[in-house]
């Protein structure tokens, strides 16, 4: 497994709060230098909506794609982590659940997402970028129960702070991130669009937070722990201290 994350020269502070977060966890993670827009042709048609929206983003979404392609270099799969995360104390107990699922059902899964950014009650849906593709009606739900009291389909999840893409996929994410990155407000943007058509898991409760703090994507502080408003799913520092019962996973059943 090839563990990296992305960091602005600029940002010395969250490169000292994200590598002691993987020192804590026993995780080793290679940097991979982040861009800031004028490292970029800003005139490229690809690049115009972000442009438009929030020239950071560019920076942002390379940064992953480069991540990946390193891990793939190397003939591994790749856990892609942003440099402002907070992982769970339990964190290589839940990549272990993670893992003998996966070994156990034999999961040709293209993500794996590490945080619980997703709307469970009430429901809710994306829709995806293409109406005419297959799979991306209003499907009622951003995650489906499978049968595990931990691990759902995922079909919106919707940040890209903390993931894990197979080896076999990454050639097809890298692809299908870029068929639409001019349609795209980001990553993250384009992630959601995509989920309908791609093979998404998402372990709850989530594992990976992010800190709020400074963005050099947006402008001023972004308060990442406003998300806590989803549920207790987004997060749990100790997956036993989870509270499932307040959740009807039937009803994700649809």
């Amino acid at each position: 497994m090839y563990i990296g994350y992305l960091n602005l020269d600029i940002r010395q502070d969250r490169r000292d709060l994200v590598e002691a977060e993987f020192s804590k966890a026993g995780l080793t993670a290679e940097r991979t230098k982040g861009k800031l827009p004028h490292e970029f042709d800003l005139t490229d048609p690809k690049f115009q909506v972000q442009v438009n929206r929030t020239p950071g983003s560019i920076g942002c979404w390379h940064g992953q794609i480069e991540i990946m392609q390193k891990a793939y270099q190397q003939g591994k799969s790749v856990m892609v982590f942003e440099d402002d995360i907070i992982l769970s104390s339990d964190i290589q107990n839940r990549f272990d659940y993670i893992q003998n699922y996966i070994n156990e059902n034999d999961l040709q899964f293209d993500f794996f997402w590490l945080g619980g950014t997703i709307h469970i009650n009430p429901h809710f849906w994306w829709t995806g970028v293409n109406p005419d593709l297959p799979g991306t009606e209003n499907l009622g739900r951003d995650a489906e129960y499978i049968g595990d009291k931990h691990i759902f389909r995922s079909y919106g999840s919707f940040s890209t702070h903390a993931y894990w893409v197979r080896y076999e996929s990454i050639p097809k994410v890298i692809e299908m991130l870029g068929s639409v990155e001019h349609l795209a407000m980001g990553i993250d943007w384009a992630a959601i669009k995509l989920a309908p058509q791609m093979n998404n898991y998402v372990f709850l409760p989530g594992s990976v937070i992010q800190r709020d703090n400074q963005s050099n994507i947006g402008n001023g502080m972004t308060i990442f722990s406003g998300f806590s408003r989803l549920g207790s799913h987004w997060f749990s520092d100790l997956v036993e201290n989870f509270n499932s019962d307040e959740y009807n996973w039937a009803e994700t059943k649809k």
